[in-house]
């Protein structure tokens, strides 16, 4: 189950299960397989004490993902064969794999809320965690046009994972859309 959910490429998964499932595993490999394929992933959790073990499993899936050739569709690795598939991932390993993990960012949703909020022009006075998503959403139509322009230091990702969902507020992920491309993909576990 956790392969097929490391594979799946819907544009919206859902991931459960009970603690110790492997949950976090599968959104590591989500990111680095979006990651490998050029995409901009913005990972979102809650315990900042994960934050380090996300990373070193989303760099490890990387890793992998590009000695496998998995940068390259199924026919150009057939067709480019398992030597020089090999000889390709020492060559250009260190050079992708920067570009990859340059292109993840871990952060904590709170934090990246009232950095969000300042974008806009808000006050952080006059929010708080437990207000800041709902004011978030009424100013998204505002928000994604500053970042669509360029005009801050965000710019929108291909993929939102998102850890620890259950732990959520029920208007976060609305809070969010700005920062997500029109065909983004929002994985939750």
């Amino acid at each position: 189950a956790q392969e097929q959910a490391a594979w799946n490429r819907a544009q919206r998964l859902l991931i459960t299960g009970p603690a110790g499932s492997g949950k976090t595993l599968v959104l590591a490999r989500q990111a680095a397989h979006a990651l490998v394929r050029g995409q901009d992933v913005l990972l979102l959790g809650f315990n900042i004490t994960l934050w380090h073990y996300v990373r070193d499993l989303v760099a490890r899936g990387v890793r992998t993902a590009l000695l496998k050739g998995y940068q390259y569709n199924k026919e150009k690795r057939r067709a480019l064969g398992k030597p020089e598939l090999q000889r390709r991932a020492r060559r250009e390993l260190g050079p992708r794999y920067t570009r990859a993990m340059r292109r993840l960012t871990i952060t904590h949703y709170h934090q990246l809320a009232y950095r969000l909020w300042s974008v806009v022009g808000g006050d952080p006075q006059n929010v708080t965690p437990d207000t800041i998503a709902h004011q978030l959403v009424d100013e998204s139509a505002r928000l994604r046009e500053r970042v669509r322009a360029s005009e801050t230091n965000f710019s929108q990702v291909d993929c939102l994972i998102i850890d620890e969902g259950q732990d959520w507020g029920p208007e976060w992920l609305t809070s969010l859309k700005p920062l997500l491309r029109a065909k983004g993909r929002v994985i939750v576990a």
